[in-house]
C-alpha cells in the first residue's frame, strides 16, 4: 500500500461518495507531464516502485493509486462500487482532486506470484484449477533476484488478512463475471470503443498469462496508433526488466505531442 511502502509521498483522500483512496503522489516539475500508473491483481502501488523513482527524478508528476480494494484503499464487501465506471470516475475525481488535466496512463496485467522460473506460471496458474493446488499443497518456489526478501515482507503486509486479504481484488472478477458492468457498456456508443492516443503495449516473451501474440491483437483491435515493444522476460515486466522498461517508457513519453 502506498502510506506502507512510500510513507513521505503517500496521501490519502476522501472523494464526495465517502470513499478514501491512497495514493503516491508528487508534484511535476519545469511544467513536466503527470504519469498515471495503475496495477494490476494481486498488487498495488508498490509495483510500481522502478517506475515511480525513475520518472520522478526526471521531474514528472507521477499518481499511483492503490486501487479500490487493495492496499490503503477502501475495501467495500459489495459489487457495485467494482463497477468499471464507477471506478473510473473515482480516478477522475482523484485528479481533479489535484487539478491534473491531463495524464500519461501507464498499468500492468494481471498476475499472482513471483517467480524465479517463469515455467511455474504454464504449469501452476494456467491449468483449471491449477492455482488452487498450488496453494492447497503449500508450493513454493527460489524467489527472483529481481525481487528482495524485504520486498516480500511488504507484499505479504499489503495481503495480509488484517488488511482485507485478496477479498478486495477478488471482487473486481466477481463483479466482471455478475455482469455488473453491462448496463454500462450498453451507454458506449460504437465510436468510442477504440481511441486514436499513441499506445506502447510492452509484451514478454516468456509471459504465459499475458500471451504476446494475444495481448497484440486484441490490443491492436482497439487501439489506432500501436507501437509494440518485445522484452525477453516473464509476466513482472516492469519488475524484471525495470531499466529496459523505464528507458522504452521514456523514449515513448517523450515523443508524445502533449500539452505542458
Amino acid at each position: 500500500m502506498a502510506s506502507l511502502a512510500f510513507p513521505s509521498i503517500s496521501e490519502l483522500a476522501t472523494l464526495a461518495n465517502g470513499t478514501t483512496y491512497n495514493s503516491v503522489y508528487i508534484e511535476s516539475k519545469q511544467g513536466k507531464p503527470y504519469i498515471l500508473f495503475l496495477h494490476g491483481f494481486p498488487s498495488s502501488s508498490f509495483d510500481w516502485r522502478h517506475q515511480i523513482s525513475f520518472f520522478a527524478n526526471l521531474g514528472y508528476g507521477v499518481f499511483a493509486p492503490d486501487l479500490l480494494g487493495y492496499g490503503g484503499t477502501d475495501k467495500p464487501t459489495g459489487l457495485e462500487p467494482y463497477k468499471q465506471k464507477q471506478m473510473s470516475e473515482d480516478l477522475v475525481h482523484l485528479l481533479d482532486h489535484h487539478q491534473i488535466e491531463e495524464v500519461i496512463g501507464i498499468d500492468s496485467s494481471t498476475s499472482i506470484i513471483y517467480a524465479a522460473d517463469p515455467d511455474v506460471f504454464r504449469d501452476h496458474l494456467c491449468p483449471i484449477g491449477g492455482i488452487q493446488n498450488f496453494y492447497e499443497k503449500n508450493m513454493t518456489g527460489p524467489l527472483p533476484d529481481w525481487i528482495s526478501e524485504r520486498e516480500i515482507v511488504i507484499h505479504k503486509q499489503i495481503f495480509s488478512p488484517n488488511n482485507g486479504g485478496f477479498r478486495g481484488g477478488l471482487n473486481w472478477y466477481r463483479a466482471q463475471i455478475g455482469n455488473w458492468n453491462a448496463a454500462d457498456e450498453k451507454g458506449v456508443p460504437p465510436e468510442r470503443y477504440h481511441t486514436d492516443k499513441p499506445t506502447l503495449l510492452i509484451t514478454c516473451t516468456r509471459d504465459y498469462v499475458a500471451i504476446p501474440s494475444i495481448m497484440e491483437n486484441d490490443t491492436r483491435a482497439f487501439a489506432k496508433d500501436l507501437v509494440v515493444e518485445s522484452l525477453d522476460c516473464g509476466h513482472w515486466v516492469q519488475l524484471q526488466k525495470a531499466k529496459e522498461v523505464n528507458e522504452s517508457l521514456k523514449r515513448f513519453i517523450e515523443k508524445l505531442p502533449l500539452k505542458v
